[in-house]
């Protein structure tokens, strides 16, 4: 298994997850996350190691299910 992955790697090759799940992960886990370059468009790789146990963990998906709960209760 590959060790660092672009959005589309992960994407197609390790889980599909949802492009906001993979940029959102890049904010929250900063080691786990390398731009190559200031542009727009410079190569950025994760760590798949760390996206997976982000997955396993329910990072992010509990956070929305709480705001779904949350709305519908409104």
């Amino acid at each position: 298994m590959k060790v660092w992955a672009t959005m589309d790697g992960i994407i197609a090759e390790i889980a599909e997850v949802p492009e906001n799940w993979i940029k959102s992960f890049g904010i929250k886990h900063p080691n786990d996350f390398r731009k190559f370059g200031d542009a727009k468009n410079s190569r950025t790789l994760y760590r798949v190691d760390a996206v997976l146990a982000a997955i396993e963990n329910g990072e992010s998906f509990r956070e929305a299910v709480a705001k779904s709960i949350t709305e519908a209760q409104k």
